[in-house]
């Protein structure tokens, strides 16, 4: 009898943590859909949304020994839950703020998509290409295969044949809640999703950029997966700089609304001015909390958001 109540008890624990752990990730995705409300179709939820450099066919200009540029653009790239593409113009909600996106291209019909990890596609005009985190879309909607190339700046591109498997078997109707948050929390620290984006102003002393000439210059800040990092332009696929917040960092608030942060990459400092105080406290909020989450343990824990309690059963 007693062996018999031990058993149920497990058993009973059991469920009770798999409806916990369902619950969970339904409040997940809910949370994580939110920024793209006004995008997604009813009962749609989001699969991802990152951060991308798209490379557009028109060629530009040659810079250097480094070969051809193409034109680009850097977009969030949103992935829903029934296989919908959406290309937002990183830019436009930063400076129109309040969630004010510009939807570039909607790719709106699973079955015709695929995605695959040619990551040679841009080799021959640039030596120095970022081949682990390219990737193609292959979009066939309009009767032509129709291509876009990208590189992933706030993941791998072996995230990208998770996701490709969805599209080449079908798989819409079997995703889960749970399949989404492990895609975005279990794939390792590069492939969190992105905490915060947006240009700030980052001053020249504190840079090893000599082609630099103004004492602030603007940059697209990154940060995600327990990295600050920014990139100098639209092309640029790699950063100029980063701060790892899983060491120690120092945050000095006293010259509003510029902050500075001190670190084992930065020691001198790393000087960004915001427009405003509100965009300053944000950043520091978000620097400060993320940082304090990963020096208490968990990787993870900072996306892991406002989960239901064991109360909730």
């Amino acid at each position: 009898k007693s062996f018999g109540r031990k058993q149920v008890a497990a058993i009973m624990i059991q469920a009770a943590w798999r409806r916990y752990h369902a619950l969970a990730a339904f409040v997940w995705v809910k949370q994580a859909s939110q920024p793209w409300q006004r995008f997604l179709q009813h009962g749609e939820t989001i699969l991802l949304a990152t951060i991308a450099v798209w490379h557009r066919n028109t060629t530009l200009k040659k810079v250097g020994s480094h070969g051809n540029y193409v034109g680009t653009r850097r977009i969030v790239l949103v992935v829903t839950s029934i296989g919908r593409i959406l290309f937002i113009d990183a830019v436009s909600q930063l400076k129109e703020g309040a969630g004010n996106y510009e939807v570039l291209r909607s790719l709106d019909d699973p079955s015709m998509i695929r995605i695959t990890l040619k990551k040679g596609f841009l080799a021959s005009m640039d030596s120095s290409v970022n081949q682990k985190q390219r990737f193609q879309i292959i979009d066939s909607s309009t009767g032509s295969a129709h291509t876009m190339n990208l590189t992933e700046l706030a993941g791998t591109a072996e995230r990208w044949l998770h996701v490709a498997t969805l599209y080449t078997e079908s798989m819409w109707s079997q995703l889960l809640p749970v399949d989404v948050m492990s895609l975005n929390l279990d794939m390792g620290d590069k492939n969190l999703p992105v905490d915060k984006t947006g240009f700030l102003a980052k001053h020249k002393l504190q840079s090893n950029e000599a082609s630099e000439t103004d004492s602030d210059v603007p940059r697209f800040f990154v940060l995600q997966g327990g990295m600050l990092r920014y990139f100098k332009n639209e092309a640029d696929e790699f950063p100029k700089g980063q701060i790892s917040l899983q060491g120690e960092i120092e945050l000095d608030t006293s010259a509003r609304p510029q902050f500075v942060i001190f670190s084992v990459e930065f020691p001198r400092g790393l000087l960004v001015r915001c427009d405003t105080l509100r965009e300053m406290d944000e950043w520091v909020s978000s620097l400060s909390e993320i940082h304090a989450n990963i020096q208490a343990g968990d990787m993870a824990i900072y996306k892991r958001m406002e989960l239901p309690t064991w109360g909730w059963w």
